[in-house]
């Protein structure tokens, strides 16, 4: 009688008992998750300050004024619908040239 009751006693504790391993992490998971996604967040914006500040500081170099100075015979060389002069010009006219 004892063999037939301890193995069936394990079987019974068995899913108990991994019910609540599971559940706990799966609760902790998905609260580690929410926050790991909301300091992703943070982090993700003040990196984006940081650029768009060193940006503005960071002025107009020669080469952007060479390259905006130009733009006119690279228009007249590629036509005005080319995409590598449209962005020229963007460029130019984001950094006030």
């Amino acid at each position: 009688m004892r063999v037939v009751l301890f193995p069936a006693a394990l079987a019974l504790a068995a899913p108990a008992a991994a019910q609540d391993g599971v559940y706990d992490a799966t609760i902790r998971g998905a609260t580690d998750d929410q926050v790991t996604i909301g300091l992703n967040r943070i982090h993700a914006h003040r990196l984006r300050q940081s650029v768009r500040r060193r940006d503005a500081a960071r002025g107009v170099t020669a080469a952007q004024a060479s390259a905006c100075a130009s733009k006119g015979r690279f228009r007249a060389r590629h036509g005005a619908d080319d995409p590598k002069v449209r962005r020229l010009y963007d460029l130019c006219r984001r950094a006030g040239l």
